[in-house]
């Protein structure tokens, strides 16, 4: 009995370790952290508003995973803006680790626009890893939009929890 249920994990442990990475990806997203806005020689920080997001990704690349991703979100304490974003994705070795840049641009009812990156890791959980609970530190850098004061930028720095499921 021993020697079959041995021959079996031994059946079993290469295909999971073996497996490709999922082609297709989605996210559940929630963040919150600081929000910095400054010019002319003058700075102010405080609380940026909280952020909940979805986020789809296809991946391109095998070896390091490299994908493209899509996202809405919607953020607000004291007021609601409604977004999107979008940008690329790495995970150099192809483990937990992610790295990512991308655009965001709020649309309803304010505008703004900017750039984003992050980095941050994932940890599969579950028998085969198709589900993982994720952690990024994200800096979103604004420079046009209606929200901005004249000659000003505004930036967020978020640390943001996802929960991502591998589709196919």
């Amino acid at each position: 009995m021993r020697s079959l249920l041995l021959g079996l994990a031994a059946l079993l442990l290469p295909a999971v370790a073996d497996a490709e990475p999922s082609l297709w990806s989605f996210e559940a997203r929630l963040g919150g952290g600081l929000a910095m806005g400054g010019g002319g020689g003058a700075a102010a920080f405080r609380l940026a508003p909280f952020t909940l997001g979805a986020r789809g990704e296809y991946t391109f690349h095998e070896h390091p995973t490299a994908g493209l991703w899509i996202g809405a979100l919607v953020e607000g304490v004291d007021r609601i803006g409604v977004g999107a974003e979008a940008g690329v994705a790495v995970r150099p070795s192809n483990g937990g680790t992610r790295l990512s840049a991308g655009v965001i641009t709020f649309l309803f009812p304010y505008t703004l626009v900017g750039g984003s990156a992050s980095g941050g890791y994932c940890y599969g959980v579950g028998a085969h890893n198709h589900t993982y609970l994720c952690m990024d530190a994200v800096l979103n850098f604004f420079f046009l939009g209606s929200d901005l004061p004249t000659d000003r930028v505004a930036a967020q720095l978020l640390l943001v929890g996802a929960l991502r499921f591998d589709a196919l």
